[in-house]
């Protein structure tokens, strides 16, 4: 089975699936989402995940369609319904199905949406070589810290990177202050300190991201959370991006300017993180 989805309660194959024309989630974008990885048939870290939902649920003054608890539950029984060992949960929830108007409809319920695929484990060939990345306007708008669906800024930059040859797009402010990737965390390592943008509203703050945060600690690397600028990339000795799928991928390429070799401090986070994931997920 490659795939099953949940749309309030009911369970289906992802292809059957129905919502609304007029769900909100289409018709605006009012709606908030989540992506949790799996493997051996355990999510990594649904508790996390779920808790950063509320937040976004609660700064969109949406009430959950469930008790986090019981959006946890239900998310247990479609993996156990699927059979799947490896792969993604995508979690959302819209504000519901209304006549079209941007006001808060009045007694809309919220939609319930998860879906679970297959997914493969991390590029080995590309962490090898380094992701590419091109850097690009931060275009999008001034609440990165909500996870919306409403991605179309990062869709564009996205496709830029593609037609570019590259794998993502690196965002930056007018002023030159590098935020994050359209779909990871970005972090550097410059004078052996990794560095990466504070948690304020203009990046997400990534599950991932506090997972690197804390093994940088556990390991004594020293990390700090300070706004990086595009005229710190030079003596940057090391880079690389974080997120749920990709986990921890060296950057071996930004434009044509800045090219490195995966580095040391890259390897050991990135290995670190894998025994993370693999001791909370059910290896010993």
């Amino acid at each position: 089975m490659s795939g099953l989805a949940y749309v309030n309660g009911a369970i289906s194959s992802i292809e059957e699936a129905r919502v609304s024309v007029e769900d909100r989630g289409l018709q605006f974008g009012d709606s908030v989402y989540e992506v949790v990885h799996f493997e051996r048939g355990r999510y990594f870290r649904l508790g996390p995940h779920l808790e950063r939902l509320a937040r976004s649920l609660q700064a969109i003054d949406l009430a959950p369609p469930l008790p986090l608890a019981e959006i946890a539950e239900e998310a247990q029984r479609l993996l156990a319904t699927s059979g799947l060992t490896q792969g993604v949960l995508y979690i959302q929830v819209t504000r519901g199905t209304a006549a079209r108007q941007h006001a808060f409809p009045r007694g809309a319920r919220p939609t319930l949406i998860m879906t679970l695929r297959e997914a493969p484990p991390p590029d080995e060939g590309l962490a090898t070589r380094g992701a590419r990345l091109i850097t690009h306007p931060d275009l999008r708008w001034a609440r990165c810290d909500i996870k919306t669906t409403a991605l179309l800024a990062n869709v564009l930059a996205r496709e830029q990177a593609a037609r570019a040859g590259a794998e993502e797009a690196l965002l930056y402010r007018p002023e030159g202050t590098i935020t994050e990737c359209t779909a990871a965390n970005f972090f550097a390592v410059i004078d052996g300190v990794v560095r990466t943008h504070p948690a304020d509203t203009w990046i997400l703050q990534g599950v991932t991201r506090a997972a690197v945060l804390d093994l940088c600690r556990a390991l004594e690397i020293p990390c700090r959370e300070v706004a990086l600028r595009l005229s710190d990339l030079p003596a940057a000795a090391e880079a690389f991006i974080t997120s749920t799928g990709i986990q921890v991928l060296p950057v071996g390429q930004i434009d044509q300017e800045w090219r490195r070799a995966p580095g040391e401090v890259t390897a050991r986070l990135r290995q670190a993180y894998r025994e993370l994931v693999q001791r909370e997920t059910g290896v010993p």
